[in-house]
């Protein structure tokens, strides 16, 4: 059911932006965290269980998993922008600046967005979780995923990096934002995998139950009951920790076919969903004459263009570029398996 936790991540991401809610401020850094930690144990299970860490293949679908959506979401946001200049300015400042051929040339290269001043052109404003993402595989491939002992390398050295960070008062949007941030978390999600294939299933129903329960009060109930500076400290890294057992339990829960189709199709919007926030945003604030930038109202008002955009994005990715994925996939598993049954020399 991780399908679920990723739909569910992408929309609290949505509503955390749109909302302009300060109570819904940190549900967003909270969910991009465990997005990160669940991409890391889903991509650490793909690397040993389908890819046996081929290059080759395991980048290139890395590839048509991500680019051709994002590519799409750009283009769109691109005629918005190029339709509507004045208000699609107004209504995201930074689709306002003037875009030279640099600058779009790295937008479509997504991995130097994380490095983008704050008064530079972007397309998907959310982006640069995705240029992290992409950089953090590359930590995945090398290094981290390749074992236990990599792995809690990785952590401690994510850990030693926040630690150093607070003690020196570092302001939480620069640990949060920065390259060497999510080092932490893409470990943690590693460490989770390797536990997990330990022993199946390696947390019992009534553990994984409660660790859920305190994942849940800590993402949306601690801005109410823990001091202000909470969600930006303690609350920040328990998420972290309990979004551990949260994701290996449900990457071990069973459900039943019917289930599992509306969990893939959940899973399906997750990514398109958090590309064209703010773009279906854009379409809920001009189609509905919503009278405020921000706020629950254009929140609600943008859900279904959100989910229209992010439905015929994923229907075509299903329908044009999944095929060939899934034929990259079977055949780096096939590849393996062939290897081994190889006699020996």
């Amino acid at each position: 059911m991780t399908g679920s936790l990723r739909f569910f991540l992408a929309l609290s991401v949505v509503i955390s932006h749109l909302s302009g809610s300060t109570y819904c401020e940190h549900i967003g850094y909270y969910s991009v965290r465990s997005f990160f930690i669940l991409s890391s144990y889903a991509m650490t299970a793909a690397l040993h269980e389908h890819y046996r860490f081929d290059a080759k293949s395991f980048w290139l679908n890395r590839f048509l998993r991500l680019g051709p959506t994002y590519l799409a979401a750009c283009l769109l946001t691109f005629l918005a922008v190029e339709i509507f200049p004045l208000q699609s300015a107004s209504f995201m400042p930074r689709w306002g600046f003037p875009a030279t051929f640099a600058d779009i040339v790295q937008n479509l290269l997504v991995i130097p967005i994380v490095f983008f001043r704050a008064d530079q052109f972007i397309f998907i404003e959310p982006a640069w979780s995705l240029s992290i993402e992409i950089m953090m595989y590359g930590a995945l491939f090398l290094l981290l995923a390749r074992g236990p002992a990599f792995a809690f390398f990785g952590f401690a050295l994510g850990f030693y990096l926040h630690l150093v960070a607070t003690l020196n008062d570092v302001p939480f949007d620069r640990i949060y934002f920065s390259v060497n941030g999510p080092i932490m978390s893409f470990s943690v999600g590693a460490l989770a995998y390797f536990w997990r294939r330990q022993s199946t299933p390696c947390i019992p129903p009534l553990a994984a139950v409660l660790a859920l329960g305190l994942w849940m009060t800590n993402f949306f109930a601690e801005a109410a009951l823990a001091p202000a500076n909470y969600p930006v400290r303690a609350g920040f890294y328990l998420n972290i920790f309990l979004t551990i057992p949260v994701v290996v339990a449900l990457s071990e829960l069973k459900t039943g076919p019917a289930l599992a189709r509306v969990d893939r199709l959940l899973g399906d919007l997750s990514y398109p969903i958090y590309l064209v926030q703010w773009l279906g945003g854009f379409a809920g604030y001009m189609l509905f004459a919503s009278p405020a930038m921000r706020g629950w109202e254009l929140f609600f008002a943008s859900v279904a263009p959100i989910l229209l955009i992010s439905g015929a994005l994923s229907w075509l990715q299903g329908l044009v570029v999944e095929p060939l994925r899934s034929k990259i996939r079977e055949g780096a598993t096939e590849a393996r398996v062939g290897a081994a049954m190889q006699p020996a020399e």
